[in-house]
């Protein structure tokens, strides 16, 4: 129930039947979503501080999980307000399945469902965000921008920044919103019909005339199949009796179908998921030792006390860094070989890395200009003299 957003309805009650967590709020509900993005980076800071493979681990599962809720975003029955079972019988016996059905047994098709071929929008995307109480995130964009509003869906075709359930929700069909009164787009104005042959569903080794409804390509997006116009005449005339010639005939989503939907809504499945994963892991900082000091500093026999560090903000433009506190990760492992032939060893020596976490500091612009200089003290002992395989990490948490 909470991977469904209808980009047509305001985000309170954009969920599957009008519930209130559209999958848009969902992913930033940090109330009742244990996987909710700031849960995701709280384990991120976590992890970061103490190296912990449990932190990461779910930090990484998190991140999965939102990821989740982006590319349900390409399936057009959870922006269409289409419950969608797993399989339905018609009354007359066909088996209809929708496209999550036919996408999951074609799952390992790498020429039905082009993985690598990521379609997603630009950075800009996140730029001038207006926060809302229930998505203070920008990442509610990757969603839902805000510029369709059902009578304009050139616009979601126009440009590369338009939430991805906008895209789907104006130019494919689920099962049961085919030509729907709910949903303005497509239309039949906006269609071509064509005729198409394709394998008869009955006998592998002949074909059959189809015919489809065709979306002309549009700036760099090909043509492609949105519905069958009808089920095959031949089969309502020839195959069945007489009471069933009057069957009513109406769209119908074929594998044929649902191969074109996948050549364009996979690769923004993954693009889009692509694109949250980077703005998760944003931030760049550039770390540069003192040239007219060392730059640490031993203030007993065991070990470095103090560590002086230079950084500089090197991300994207629009990812500044100010007024943050910076923490100073520090992770190494006991030598085994002793470079001070009078350091009293320890009997047993830890084969596993050892992180310790330095003083805070608070209120920090770190620059893209002029890099900042930074004195972190470490607590206790600090670094042993005798560590080897050292890394240090800067974490900075903006306030």
């Amino acid at each position: 129930f909470n991977h469904f957003h209808d980009p047509l309805q305001p985000n309170e009650s954009a969920g599957l039947w009008k519930v209130p967590n559209s999958s848009l709020v969902w992913a930033q509900n940090n109330t009742s979503n244990d996987a909710s993005w700031n849960n995701a980076r709280l384990l991120f800071l976590e992890s970061l501080r103490t190296g912990s493979e449990e932190s990461y681990a779910k930090m990484f599962l998190t991140l999965g999980q939102l990821t989740h809720l982006v590319s349900d975003k390409a399936v057009p029955a959870h922006v269409r307000d289409d419950a969608h079972p797993e399989t339905k019988l018609s009354e007359y016996g066909f088996k209809i399945t929708h496209f999550e059905v036919w996408a999951k047994s074609n799952f390992d098709n790498e020429r039905l469902m082009p993985y690598e071929e990521g379609i997603g929008p630009e950075d800009g995307i996140f730029d001038n965000y207006q926060i809302t109480e229930s998505t203070p995130v920008a990442i509610a964009r990757l969603w839902d921008t805000g510029q369709y509003t059902g009578n304009n869906p050139h616009v979601t075709l126009q440009t590369p920044n338009i939430g991805l359930a906008e895209f789907t929700n104006a130019n494919f069909f689920s099962e049961d919103t085919v030509f729907s009164s709910k949903y303005p787009n497509p239309n039949y104005d906006s269609l071509n019909r064509t005729l198409t042959l394709i394998q008869d569903p009955f006998d592998s080794n002949s074909e059959v005339t189809r015919e489809y409804w065709i979306k002309p390509a549009s700036g760099n997006l090909p043509s492609y199949r949105v519905s069958g116009v009808e089920y095959n005449t031949y089969y309502l005339e020839e195959l069945y009796l007489d009471g069933f010639k009057d069957f009513e005939t109406f769209p119908y989503l074929d594998r044929y179908v649902f191969q074109d939907y996948a050549s364009i809504l996979v690769p923004r499945a993954v693009g889009y998921s692509t694109a949250l994963i980077n703005y998760f892991f944003r931030g760049i900082i550039e770390v540069t030792l003192p040239t007219d000091q060392d730059p640490v500093v031993i203030e007993n026999s065991s070990g470095y006390n103090r560590i002086t560090l230079f950084a500089r903000n090197i991300s994207p433009p629009g990812e500044d860094m100010i007024v943050g506190d910076i923490e100073l990760a520090v992770r190494y492992k006991i030598s085994t070989e002793s470079r001070y032939d009078s350091y009293p060893y320890p009997p047993s020596l830890p084969e596993e890395y050892q992180f310790i976490l330095s003083n805070r500091l608070s209120g920090v612009n770190i620059d893209r200009d002029t890099p900042v200089e930074l004195v972190f003290e470490l607590p206790g002992d600090g670094i042993p003299t005798h560590a080897e395989d050292i890394r240090f990490q800067l974490v900075q948490c903006k306030t």
